[in-house]
């Protein structure tokens, strides 16, 4: 009898907890496919304070796969109309996808023999010096608001930013950004994207040098 009542209380329990996760599966928030999405869309998501409160994980695969798009420089000309609050949640969210897309970079540098990364690094920097070519000349450039494709220190990467109207001062990310990048990557990423950001640096600096 002990064990019949065991075995019935076992069974409610795992019903209950199969039960449970499905429902949070049902209720668990999804987010739309970037590559299907109007610039001006995504723009607008990623500016809201509904997006900003998204569990990280969430947010990081929609970033990762909307970093693989070429739809930076157009998000950030939706920018333009935005409330402070707006471009704060903006710059912040874009500098976790461009935090996600330089790591991806600098895996790809570092799987590379040491005979090939000069040229890599060549490639990179030859694609950065476009998309400053072919920015608008003029301060109103709504990429200096965050460091996007001629904005950053690199151009495209995450760096300092610029506020809108105001050249040469710089934005940085909010602190719970910075926080936020702390907690969703781990040490050894960071460590390697930053010696790729210093090896992309010194290369720069040889380039101009000859």
């Amino acid at each position: 009898m002990k064990k019949k009542y065991v075995a019935t209380t076992v069974a409610i329990l795992l019903i209950s907890i199969v039960s449970f996760a499905f429902y949070k599966h049902l209720q668990a928030p999804s987010l739309p496919d970037p590559t299907k999405q109007k610039t001006e869309d995504i723009a607008k998501m990623m500016a809201s304070d509904k997006f900003s409160k998204l569990p990280q994980d969430l947010k990081n695969k929609y970033l990762e796969n909307l970093a693989n798009q070429d739809k930076t420089r157009d998000i950030f000309y939706s920018s333009r109309s935005m409330t402070d609050d707006e471009k704060k949640n903006l710059q912040d969210n874009m500098g976790s996808m461009f935090q996600i897309a330089m790591t991806k970079k600098a895996k790809e540098f570092f799987a590379l023999p040491a005979e090939k990364r000069e040229a890599f690094l060549d490639s990179e920097l030859d694609k950065m010096a476009d998309r400053r070519a072919n920015r608008p000349n003029n301060q109103n450039n709504p990429n200096a608001a965050f460091g996007g494709p001629g904005g950053g220190a690199q151009a495209g990467g995450p760096g300092g930013a610029v506020g809108p109207g105001n050249a040469g001062t710089r934005r940085q990310p909010s602190i719970q950004a910075i926080k936020n990048r702390i907690e969703t990557t781990n040490p050894v990423d960071r460590a390697m994207t930053a010696q790729y950001r210093t090896a992309l640096r010194e290369r720069a600096q040889q380039r101009t040098q000859r």
